[in-house]
């Protein structure tokens, strides 16, 4: 008999990944995890050479996941070393999780979360995040007259006027809708999918668009006008007040320049909402409770959003409407 071999295939690493990695480790018991632990340690010091991106990959699909277990985020070996044998309570985090089906819910910020470079990492490393932004951008130009990536990545010499543009309800809105669609679309192409999704003002249209309600294209038309029309609204403002909806309303009630000028725009929990309107009502409102001790602050905002100062741009934006296609989500 005759036995031919054959030299096995070369192994091909690959230098290239992102810079920073998720180390996961897991065990059956919280000493098993401290050994797991020290054993990486071990290994990181007599292979301090070692691809990271390689060692995260085969910690995430070469081990089983147990109870007990520990999580860092880290850039190289020797990072990862000062972080396991220091265990930097930001840094490193060790939970006792047992297993049971965890549905994702994809939760979508509204206005106020803005700001100049937000999301640009992801744009620089991330292709399928930069493949998105540009999608809408390119699909927004002809709306807004502008590309709104030289604002949400601007350079270093303009962040101050790109910082100031992002304010203006016209821009933000758009801003925010592609920064957290193009964030979904990346989530869904590693495979992490929504059992269900919430959002606050324009993070809605960004829900309804991923749940397949609007086109995108129609969800960026619309979103470019939402925000031209507001812009156009005469300013507002908008304070968060740490009391009940009930406490807020009968204070709004109580006082007839509240009941002119004021609306709860917001219910943000059993114990926090959020009041619109004027300027000067807002104002007189924040010092009255700030004299009463109670906890409240003015939101980033220009306009007094989900108040009925926007009721004049409805007749308009429900025009727009009309335009669109509306699917079943």
């Amino acid at each position: 008999a005759h036995v031919i071999l054959e030299e096995a295939p070369e192994i091909k690493y690959f230098d290239d990944s992102r810079p920073w990695q998720l180390i996961l480790l897991s065990a059956k018991t919280s000493t098993a995890l401290d050994t797991a632990t020290e054993n990486l340690i071990s290994y990181f010091e007599q292979h301090s050479d070692i691809n990271l991106a390689n060692v995260a990959y085969t910690l995430t699909v070469g081990r089983r996941d147990f109870n007990y277990r520990r999580i860092l985020v880290c850039n190289c070996v020797e990072d990862a070393l000062g972080v396991l044998e220091t265990q930097q309570r930001e840094r490193i985090f060790t939970k006792y999780q047992e297993h049971r089906e965890q549905p994702v819910i994809f939760m979508f910020s509204g206005q106020g979360s803005q700001y100049a470079n937000m999301g640009r990492e992801l744009y620089e490393l991330e292709p399928t995040f930069k493949q998105h932004v540009d999608s809408c951008a390119e699909i927004l130009q002809p709306h807004l007259g502008i590309d709104i990536r030289s604002l949400l990545y601007p350079k270093q010499e303009e962040i101050e006027t790109a910082s100031k543009q992002l304010q203006q309800t016209s821009i933000t809105q758009s801003a925010l809708f592609v920064t957290e669609y193009a964030l979904a679309q990346l989530f869904l192409s590693w495979g992490v999918s929504s059992e269900a999704m919430i959002g606050h003002s324009i993070g809605e249209y960004v829900a309804a668009t991923i749940a397949g309600v609007f086109s995108l294209e129609d969800a960026l038309k619309i979103v470019a006008k939402r925000g031209q029309l507001m812009q156009q609204l005469p300013t507002g403002s908008m304070l968060a007040i740490k009391l009940p909806e009930k406490d807020v309303q009968q204070l709004l009630d109580g006082n007839e320049f509240y009941q002119k000028s004021l609306q709860i725009a917001v219910i943000n929990s059993p114990e926090s909402c959020v009041v619109s309107g004027t300027k000067e009502a807002v104002a007189v409102l924040e010092k009255q409770l700030s004299s009463q001790e109670v906890e409240c602050r003015q939101l980033h905002t220009s306009h007094a959003f989900h108040s009925v100062m926007m009721e004049p741009i409805l007749e308009a934006f429900s025009e727009v409407f009309k335009t669109v296609k509306l699917n079943s989500p």
